[in-house]
């Protein structure tokens, strides 16, 4: 039986590393970017793959993505989840103080504010995409217990914010001693996040391969960077580590494995990653030799409905 390919696109606005910490600044984020999903979206069905777009509030007013979506959404071709970026998803907030000098967590509102956002986002996706909106990407790979009651009993089934193996903790949100999230300690594979069983939600972490570099284990200044963890996620150079990744999926028994990519880096100089057109043609070289390369051993899902499916033995319902 072949396992499944979840494809997850963070889908949000253009070049968002680059857009400085103000008020006015997250104000003006563009979101051209939408303009360049409809080629992923044809390279995606050529194979039969179906990629989960994960939107966030300034993309789901793009046009193009609105086109893109009524129609892959009718043929089933593509999902639509939740992406929320707190930082400037309505309502607004002020917080109290900006001393830890980076864009904020969802973690750093108040419990009523964040559920506003989750409300307000929610509907702006269901109304625009006329889609029941299941899956959720936390912004800035936040995610916590309470934020997870949140999602939950709004409805929401399945995750894939945790990024195992990897800690955020050493980056700052807006407020005074805010970080991110530590995910060293997470499982790998999928399981029931939500403390609540009578609202089940199932986390499904992106696939990321741990990699012991044993000359680094033979020196004690450099133990600690022993272990290298690659995702499974292009770089524009990773071509031949992402097979590998393919490939040790292969031998685990995962029934999945979870592709990640940002929408802005589909667009020339979206993001620091892939800046030049020449750089988004290596790109799609890279993903059509990929996907080729998956074809017969994977087949495609979007990640709601790998869920459901899964969820059968979690008695999750199909509403």
């Amino acid at each position: 039986m072949k396992k499944k390919f979840i494809i997850t696109i963070d889908t949000e606005g253009d070049n968002l590393w680059r857009v400085r910490n103000s008020e006015k600044a997250l104000g003006r984020i563009t979101n051209k970017n939408g303009a360049y999903l409809e080629r992923f979206q044809m390279l995606c069905e050529k194979y039969g793959f179906v990629p989960t777009y994960l939107t966030n509030y300034e993309m789901a007013l793009s046009e193009p993505l609105q086109e893109l979506a009524k129609e892959g959404l009718k043929n089933k071709k593509l999902e639509i989840g939740m992406h929320l970026h707190a930082f400037n998803s309505p309502p607004s907030y002020s917080l109290p103080d900006r001393q830890g000098g980076n864009k904020a967590y969802a973690g750093e509102y108040p419990m009523y504010i964040l559920e506003q956002k989750i409300d307000y986002l929610t509907k702006l996706l269901e109304d625009t995409f006329q889609t029941p909106i299941k899956s959720h990407r936390g912004g800035r790979w936040y995610l916590d217990q309470k934020y997870v009651g949140l999602l939950a009993q709004k409805g929401y089934i399945a995750d894939c914010t945790v990024t195992p193996g990897l800690s955020w903790r050493h980056i700052t949100g807006q407020t005074k001693n805010s970080r991110g999230t530590d995910y060293r300690l997470f499982p790998r594979g999928i399981y029931n996040i939500s403390k609540d069983r009578e609202s089940q939600m199932i986390e499904v972490p992106v696939t990321i391969k741990p990699n012991l570099h044993l000359e680094a284990c033979l020196h004690p200044r450099t133990c600690k960077q022993a272990i290298v963890h690659k995702w499974f996620r292009p770089t524009g150079n990773n071509l031949e580590d992402m097979k590998a990744i393919v490939d040790w999926n292969q031998k685990t028994r995962q029934p999945y494995i979870e592709f990640m990519l940002h929408s802005s880096e589909l667009m020339p100089g979206g993001s620091p990653t892939f800046g030049s057109e020449r750089q988004i043609e290596k790109l799609y070289c890279d993903l059509e030799e990929l996907f080729s390369y998956m074809k017969e051993d994977y087949k495609g899902i979007g990640l709601t409905e790998f869920v459901y499916r899964y969820g059968k033995s979690l008695r999750i319902r199909k509403n």
